[in-house]
Formats: structure tokens, sequence, C-alpha cells
């Protein structure tokens, strides 16, 4: 999730999986894959880098044998992801 700040200067948390692209036009339009669009006062290279540091971030909470499994299989377990089996 990133913190980005509409033209009104509030101030907002999106999910940065769901969007799915961006434009300057000269303000920066975001476009979610539901289509749903909202400009906000972040460049482009703002929003990029913060998408970035943010799954940088979730990387490198993970454990190095959860990451390597990630990487051999482009997978990631359900327990990696929060939830945990019922037994």
């Amino acid at each position: 999730m990133i913190r980005l700040t509409r033209l009104s200067g509030k101030q907002f948390i999106v999910n940065e999986e769901l969007i799915k692209f961006l434009e300057a036009t000269p303000d920066t339009v975001v476009t979610l894959q539901n289509d749903e669009k909202f400009m906000v006062k972040e460049s482009v290279d703002e929003v990029v880098e913060l998408t970035l540091r943010y799954r940088q971030a979730s990387y490198h909470a993970m454990n190095d044998a959860e990451m390597a499994r990630i990487i051999l299989t482009g997978h990631v377990a359900p327990e990696a992801k929060g939830f945990r089996p019922t037994r």
C-alpha cells in the first residue's frame, strides 16, 4: 500500500498492485485495474518510486527460505500472505 495525495491535498492509501497505468497530463493520473481514475500531486516518477520501495520492503520482510521458494516456483505460500492453515 502506498500513500498518495489528491490535488485537494487530501492523502489516501492505495493498493499499488491495483495500479494499471500512470499518465502525466501534466497532472499525474492513476488508473486502477477497474478503470477508476484519480489525479494526484505526486509525479509519475514519485509514484513509481513509492511502489518500488514498498515492494522492496515487502520482499525484505520475507525470510531467505521463502524468497528462494518464490524464485524457484513463482508462487507465494498462503502462510506468507498472512493466512494460517486450520487444523
